[in-house]
């Protein structure tokens, strides 16, 4: 009997601790995604919040015109720009895992809206926006945050400029206020119909939308706070009021604007799961574009983002932003850029921006009706001189052939075809020509791994340094600095043992070369190699 009860004490005995294990794990795991928001704002006081309102004031500044611009070039009411930026921005940034990421519509998703309303109606866009919310946070919630880790640098670049190339030509027929019967969807057909009418340019809209752009590539160069488009778009405002001139502009286009903020269910008349794959479009970019601004914010600020809550905070934001009309948004490089720039110090930033925008656009949204359809253009052509980068490409043709491919490959299929396709092939290519590229040189497959040792004050790499070990390349440099007595003021890192480093390996010392500048400390390469000093060349890193 005694030993009967013995036995039934153990066993509940092991499923209290079972089921407090259990409660355990479940616990760590939600807390593991627990936002910015809440941990930055224990020790929060006035000071931070007047640094806080100022930064999101300015980006709140320069994410209007912006806003407006994106909108009527993905088929939207110029206000569904406003509406996006103020909603999805606000709640982003409430659940944001990145502490100073600026959520709102952005240029990369122009194509993929355009298509999807053309295709789908507006209100398919609105469902396909609030799926891809869904699966955001899945991925989110699966830990799946890092993936795009695996996405290498020439294939980020070369779907960049492609979607750069296809946003331009979308904005000729505005710019030059072509008299087009109509617009092909195919990039050159699109072409050859516009050289067709080229004869109907309007030579007004030409001057206005010249005047604009000339203006915002000389004030860009005076470092002032205030956007240049802003001036643009204000200043040809004003001079196609005052001088009369027969141009197009948004009244012209849309009639009276006002800006309402209501909900409203996404859903109804259209069948969902043919809006499966727009929804993985949207999901897939916004999730590649979020992570990608959030780690340049973390070289910034010497910060660290939760890829997995950032997955969910953009996922939340395109699911309000999908029940209050608007646009996909994701977190935006160049405003949270000037968010950190501007003294942001929390996600509070990001809030007020959000709703700056709010107030502005339901009191001042009247007005936009004289701004010309042409001046928004020229600011989208500077949306598209940003997100090309032209010093990352020409690191491509300088790095070596399987980079050259992969970005050739990706910017071409983007134009021709679109994002999915040409990241996937991408992805896929990539790994193949890593394949071939360990076959032809023969390497042993003990050396793909990256082997770093510590020599006095050098750092001796040894291996493989790629797409697909280069994200966690700091975190072991960092670590190895902690445990060791190096001397980080100045630091040598010897590359002359990699057997393979492609150009998100030579991003990955670039990011090391910021890190220690922000700390005011040298950083060196050292090698044998001729191709290494080339590479410190390229990278602006001493070579020892």
């Amino acid at each position: 009997m005694c030993e009967l009860f013995t036995r039934k004490n153990t066993q509940d005995e092991k499923g209290e601790a079972r089921i407090f294990m259990n409660k355990h794990l479940v616990k760590n795991y939600f807390s593991s995604f627990l936002p910015q928001s809440a941990l930055m704002l224990k020790n929060y006081n006035g000071s931070k919040f007047l640094k806080d309102l100022l930064s999101g004031i300015i980006v709140g500044i320069i994410a209007l015109p912006l806003s407006i611009a994106l909108a009527i070039a993905s088929g939207a009411p110029p206000a569904i720009g406003l509406v996006t930026a103020a909603v999805a921005g606000f709640s982003a940034a409430l659940f944001a895992g990145s502490p100073f990421q600026v959520t709102g519509p952005t240029g990369a998703f122009i194509i993929i809206v355009l298509n999807i309303i053309n295709g789908y109606t507006y209100q398919g866009m609105l469902i396909a926006t609030f799926m891809a919310g869904i699966f955001l946070v899945l991925m989110g919630l699966l830990k799946i945050g890092k993936i795009v880790n695996y996405i290498s640098k020439p294939i980020i670049v070369g779907f960049t400029a492609g979607i750069a190339v296809t946003i331009f030509s979308t904005q000729i027929v505005d710019f030059l206020s072509l008299q087009l019967t109509s617009n092909p969807s195919e990039f050159f057909e699109k072409w050859i119909a516009y050289f067709q009418v080229m004869s109907t340019t309007n030579i007004a809209s030409l001057s206005i939308g010249l005047g604009s752009l000339i203006l915002m590539l000389l004030w860009s160069k005076l470092k002032i706070k205030i956007p240049g488009a802003l001036i643009a778009v204000l200043l040809s405002s004003l001079v196609v009021a005052f001088c009369k001139l027969n141009v197009p502009t948004i009244g012209t286009k849309f009639g009276e604007i006002t800006m309402t903020l209501q909900f409203s269910n996404p859903f109804g008349g259209i069948d969902v799961l043919s809006l499966v794959k727009p929804a993985i479009t949207i999901a897939l970019l916004a999730s590649i574009e979020s992570l990608l601004s959030a780690m340049a914010a973390d070289n910034m600020s010497k910060t660290k983002t939760n890829s997995n809550t950032e997955l969910i905070s953009q996922g939340i934001a395109n699911v309000f932003s999908s029940c209050f009309g608007g646009l996909p948004a994701t977190g935006a490089i160049a405003r949270t850029s000037a968010n950190i720039k501007s003294g942001a110090v929390s996600p509070v930033s990001a809030m007020i921006h959000a709703a700056f925008i709010l107030v502005v656009g339901l009191v001042l949204m009247p007005l936009v009706k004289f701004i010309p359809l042409s001046s928004l253009s020229a600011v989208l052509f500077m949306v598209c001189k940003n997100m090309i980068e032209v010093k990352e490409i020409k690191e491509v043709f300088r790095s070596n052939i399987s980079d050259m491919i992969l970005f050739t490959s990706t910017f071409l299929l983007t134009i021709i075809f679109d994002l999915v396709v040409a990241i996937c092939t991408g992805v896929c290519l990539s790994f193949v020509l890593y394949a071939m590229n360990i076959l032809i040189k023969k390497i042993n497959l003990k050396s793909l791994k990256l082997n770093i040792v510590v020599e006095d004050n050098k750092i001796v790499l040894s291996g493989v340094l790629n797409f697909l070990n280069s994200n966690n390349f700091m975190d072991r440099i960092r670590k190895i600095q902690n445990a060791s007595a190096i001397d980080d003021k100045e630091l040598v890192i010897d590359t002359s043992a990699l057997i393979i480093l492609d150009m998100s390996g030579k991003e990955a010392l670039r990011s090391l070369k910021i890190y220690y500048e922000i700390k005011n400390n040298e950083l060196s390469l050292s090698s044998d190699l001729s191709k290494t000093k080339q590479i410190c060349d390229n990278l602006g890193i001493d070579a020892a």
